[in-house]
């Protein structure tokens, strides 16, 4: 729960999703990506669209965890890339105490990289991380205080490291 908690936090601070008619006079389905700035297909539906604008950005991290007492786990999580050279954003509770970072693409492939720490900022459950790539999908960070209390918002991810790949659930800004 925490982990999804996490991921709508991080999913809807990474993209702005809106319903309604816009001043332009198009469907007001509008999503900010760096990506892409064309519309949202107004025949399609919004969230599916969200969808398969964001998921190529979406990744899976996993990181192997050793306790002081030596027993061993593994800590699953989501992160968004957000530079196309391969600066994603994750939780500070995912790579916290880890040794080994893994993040898979949401691709066909669920191509697998190492990725390094650049910094982490555990009181505020974040952390930067880096892997060796160029030219990767990208969603661009959003602004906070255009959200509005009951705004729609779309969380996708790898929920608590389900097998099957990712999961998508909405719900509003409370």
């Amino acid at each position: 729960m925490i982990v999804m908690l996490a991921v709508l936090a991080t999913t809807a601070s990474a993209c702005s999703l809106s319903f309604g008619d816009d001043a332009n006079g198009g469907d007001g389905v509008g999503l900010s990506t760096a990506t892409s700035s064309e519309p949202i297909d107004a025949g399609k539906e919004p969230v599916a669209a969200v969808v398969d604008r964001v998921l190529p950005s979406v990744v899976n991290v996993t990181t192997d965890v050793y306790q002081a007492d030596g027993s061993s786990g593994q800590g699953i999580g989501t992160g968004f890339i957000v530079r196309e050279d391969g600066v994603i954003v994750t939780n500070c509770h995912v790579v916290e105490g880890g040794s080994r970072l893994t993040v898979f693409l949401s691709d066909e492939d669920r191509t697998e990289y190492e990725a390094r720490l650049i910094g982490a900022d555990c009181l505020n459950d974040l952390a930067v991380l880096d892997i060796d790539e160029q030219g990767l999908p990208t969603v661009s960070l959003g602004d906070s205080e255009g959200l509005r209390l009951g705004q729609r918002v779309v969380a996708l991810g790898y929920a608590l490291g389900l097998e099957g790949g990712p999961t998508v659930t909405t719900g509003i800004v409370s």
